[in-house]
């Protein structure tokens, strides 16, 4: 049997509607040969059965608990047959062909082995999907908030030189691409394997990102393969256990990927830029001391987490 031209991959956790309308988008707005897979990770709301009524030909995975994001992709990898995957998040409409047109631009440069598209915000704005991978200065500035004050300090030392530009040809590309719409030549899987599963959620893409590009293999951005994206429909769920989650997962990238020094240098970097982020958001946070309060658990949850033992390293 030959192969179709991709397997699109969606993992979902209690967000029916858009899973819904992301589902409806793929089979109207795509052209290719293509399958479907939707892995649940033990959603609340009826998302499984409504696939099950609504989209019979997609290939369901009910999992009986929440495993992550990497680990629910790589159940939906296993099983795919398709010469490329394509990661899409729940929470993201297709339009204009996007995932055929991605096949296309892949089938036209050989030699790229993972390309990323354009993510738009419902209102046509273009959202952040290319990132310089993680240093200790600027896990500060992101996590401070400053770079969500200077913009231009975002733009020179947090986000690629080609986000935002509004050219659509094709940009290589020796950062993070975003997983909310990723697409990947299922050779490379052989070059580096799958995503690690040991990251429940974020980073999971960036560590991805940095395997493919340490084997010599080629990163793109296609920015004139478009999907609106929605934005943290999943990941606002967790609440207050996001922001330690984050740094757990920020941390085993260092682990991994950066030497001892630099892995304590990001700790300390967390861990003064959750405090000044405090203060620059206290202004806003007058009168409500619940705020202030959840900000000083995390604040002394990241501390926990610097003064533990940096002895090993967590593959």
């Amino acid at each position: 049997m030959n192969k179709i031209d991709v397997s699109i991959i969606i993992v979902s956790w209690n967000v029916k509607c858009y899973v819904e309308e992301c589902l409806s988008s793929i089979n109207t707005q795509t052209t290719c040969s293509y399958e479907t897979i939707v892995v649940d990770n033990a959603s609340k709301d009826r998302t499984a059965e409504n696939i099950k009524q609504n989209f019979p030909e997609v290939e369901l995975i009910e999992n009986q608990a929440n495993f992550g994001f990497a680990r629910a992709n790589n159940q939906g990898i296993r099983i795919s047959r398709g010469r490329y995957v394509v990661l899409v998040n729940p929470d993201t409409r297709v339009v204009e062909n996007a995932i055929g047109s991605m096949v296309e631009l892949m089938d036209a440069n050989p030699d790229v082995y993972l390309a990323g598209g354009k993510l738009l915000s419902p209102d046509g704005k273009i959202q952040q999907s290319l990132r310089k991978f993680p240093s200790p200065i600027r896990d500060f500035l992101f996590i401070s908030g400053i770079t969500t004050l200077f913009r231009k300090l975002q733009q020179k030392f947090i986000l690629s030189g080609c986000f935002g530009d509004n050219n659509d040809r094709l940009k290589f590309h020796k950062g993070n691409v975003s997983g909310a719409f990723l697409t990947i030549r299922r050779e490379l899987f052989d070059a580096i394997g799958l995503l690690d599963e040991g990251y429940f959620l974020y980073f999971e893409e960036t560590d991805f990102c940095y395997r493919c590009l340490q084997k010599g293999r080629k990163i793109a951005y296609f920015p004139s393969a478009k999907v609106v994206h929605y934005g943290g429909k999943s990941s606002s769920q967790i609440g207050a256990s996001a922001f330690p989650l984050y740094c757990t997962s920020l941390f085993r990238y260092y682990r991994k990927f950066k030497s001892l020094k630099l892995l304590i240098l990001a700790k300390f970097a967390v861990l003064i830029g959750s405090v000044v982020r405090f203060f620059l958001l206290f202004p806003g946070s007058i009168g409500s001391h619940k705020s202030i309060i959840e900000h000083c658990k995390t604040c002394f949850k990241i501390a926990i987490m610097v003064y533990s033992s940096n002895k090993g390293t967590s593959k």
